[in-house]
């Protein structure tokens, strides 16, 4: 018959080492468990696809929206050059600037009611003050 031989605490490590591993496990099933109930993550978004309009047509999104035009796509110098009279420091440095794909922009300024029809629509919570 064999006999165990039991030194002095060692009952009480191994009961520590049990109660270690059981919360080691309990953790670890736990963090699986939320980690198998969370949604996989959104796709990235696809790639900016080519716009289903020409280039230099106006349009509107929405009766209320704003003239837009397409832009094609190409490079431009972007700031002023630093030897230009009357130039703000936030104007600089110059730097060059690609736009890889056509894009649209507004052909005039948004102006404030037009951006109140936008929030009024949901498409952002951002007013900025009219100064009046």
């Amino acid at each position: 018959m064999d006999e165990r031989v039991v030194y002095p605490g060692q009952a009480d490590r191994e009961a520590a080492q049990e109660r270690a591993e059981l919360r080691y496990w309990k953790a670890h099933s736990q963090a699986l468990e939320v980690k198998l109930e969370q949604p996989p993550p959104p796709p990235p978004p696809p790639p900016p696809s080519k716009p289903s309009k020409a280039v230099g047509q106006v349009f509107r999104d929405a009766p209320w929206s704003p003239e837009m035009v397409v832009l094609p796509s190409g490079k431009f110098l972007m700031g002023s050059p630093d030897t230009e009279p009357g130039r703000s420091a936030d104007e600089g440095p110059q730097h060059a600037v690609t736009i890889a794909y056509p894009l649209a922009m507004g052909k005039y300024p948004v102006t404030f009611e037009e951006w109140d029809a936008c929030v009024a629509d949901s498409g952002t919570t951002h007013k900025p003050g009219d100064k009046g």
